[in-house]
């Protein structure tokens, strides 16, 4: 096996920077490489470790896909080397760079690569297993000198998942650029951190596709399923706010040049020159319906997919900031009326003026359940499609400006309180994290292919 690439991903958050190494593996002759998995000073005074060294992974993994090993219990800043084999335990080789010790892995090994540990004696190494270790079981160990873990075992699944994230866009401190991170709906980063544009307002995914709405540059960028960027940089209109996706492309409303912008899931610019009502900025789709709320004129706009008006200035309440479809309806909310509406796609208000918070914002439809951030008072309303509350008063953090739904659980973005929290259908908490973000803080629900 060799190692193809070495590449960093550095994370920042609220008071804490780390630095993970990441290492492909590929069938060949064995090549070394190492890297550090802490930007510390190495100044920093050596932690005693303990007497064993340990060994954590996912015992399920794909062929081809990234696998990140973690050893900890090894000395400050010493070289841990890991290793595969595939013919179970038994005695194996005694490589000199273990001094002494010996791996614990029969027949054929693979050198997967090394890292060093940092001041806690935490080291972590990601691989790529080759294909051709399709359906089998394997057996990985982590070695310093003079010191072996136990010997973990994993299954490879030959199948190629999906999995549900929650996408959260936001523009670090200090940063030019903003960034989006994927996460699980149990709160575990798949991946941190991906370039986009600059100041992101809104995210939405569709066809494979996550499409991020830059304001500050007028431009939309594409992020594939791989959570890589796949295009950049495509201008839409004059400060794009929200974007949606239905029918084989996006939708994006730019508040500024009051025109909605389209753009496929490849990265072609359909249209530019869609006219809105005034300050057009929350956006959904439903039942062939794409409906624009305008805020500062009390209205909502139903579009087709080509961009075509179905029909204009349907009056709602005042300063539609939110909107989202679910089981038939649209709920438009009025952050200057604490109120929502019910509509259906053809612009008809089937239900008006139900209460919730104090100036709603942000709505996500997912398991029966319409939940409505509420700005003001920092809380969450949940409604069933009747109007009916299901529940109220649900705490979250500061200034709640957005939510997503995804397997089984509500994301909220709390804009001015720099954090997420993550809610059942029911309304319990599940988690609350900050983040290193300013001004908006959307997030979004889609798939990444592992």
């Amino acid at each position: 096996m060799f190692l193809s690439s070495v590449s960093a991903l550095r994370i920042s958050g609220s008071g804490a920077t780390a630095m993970c190494v990441f290492l492909l593996a590929g069938c060949g002759s064995p090549v070394g490489a190492t890297g550090s998995v802490d930007a510390y000073d190495q100044d920093v005074e050596d932690l005693a470790p303990p007497a064993q060294l340990g060994l954590t992974a996912s015992q399920t993994i794909y062929p081809g896909h990234q696998w990140v090993l973690a050893a900890e219990g090894a000395a400050a800043w010493s070289e841990v080397h890991f290793a595969l084999g595939t013919d179970g335990m038994g005695m194996g080789p005694c490589p000199p760079a273990l001094e002494g010790a010996c791996l614990d892995l029969a027949g054929s090994v693979i050198y997967l690569g090394s890292a060093t540990a940092d001041a806690w004696g935490n080291a972590n190494l990601a691989v790529q297993l080759p294909e051709d270790l399709s359906s089998k079981d394997i057996w990985v160990q982590a070695a310093t000198p003079g010191q072996t873990s136990a010997v973990f075992s994993a299954w490879i699944d030959d199948s190629c998942p999906t999995i549900d994230v929650f996408a959260i866009a936001r523009q670090p401190s200090g940063g030019s650029n903003g960034v989006v991170d994927f996460i699980e709906p149990n709160g575990n980063v798949i991946k941190a951190a991906v370039e986009v544009g600059d100041g992101p307002h809104g995210i939405a995914f569709g066809s494979g596709v996550f499409a991020v709405a830059n304001s500050y540059d007028d431009t939309v960028d594409l992020i594939d399923a791989s959570g890589e960027i796949a295009h950049r940089d495509l201008w839409v209109g004059d400060f794009p706010e929200r974007v949606a996706y239905g029918d084989g492309v996006f939708m994006v409303t730019n508040w500024n040049s009051a025109s909605l912008g389209l753009v496929d899931p490849w990265g072609n610019v359909l249209r530019t020159d869609i006219w809105a009502a005034p300050s057009p900025i929350s956006i959904a789709y439903g039942d062939g319906t794409f409906m624009v709320g305008n805020a500062s004129h009390g209205t909502v706009t139903l579009l087709d997919s080509w961009g075509d008006e179905i029909r204009g200035d349907v009056w709602v309440g005042n300063s539609p900031m939110g909107v989202a479809f679910g089981d038939g309806v649209f709920v438009v909310s009025n952050q200057g009326d604490d109120c929502v509406d019910f509509l259906d796609s053809w612009g008809n208000v089937l239900i008006h003026n139900v209460f919730v918070g104090d100036g709603p914002r942000g709505v996500a439809y997912g398991d029966g359940v319409f939940a409505i951030v509420n700005q003001f008072d920092d809380t969450v309303t949940m409604l069933d499609s009747w109007g009916n509350t299901l529940r109220s008063g649900i705490s979250v953090g500061d200034g709640p400006s957005e939510i997503a739904y995804a397997g089984g659980h509500f994301l909220v973005g709390n804009q001015w309180g720099a954090t997420i929290t993550m809610l059942d259908v029911w309304g319990d908490e599940i988690l609350e994290s900050p983040v290193d973000g300013v001004v908006a803080l959307p997030v979004g629900a889609g798939q990444l292919d592992l």
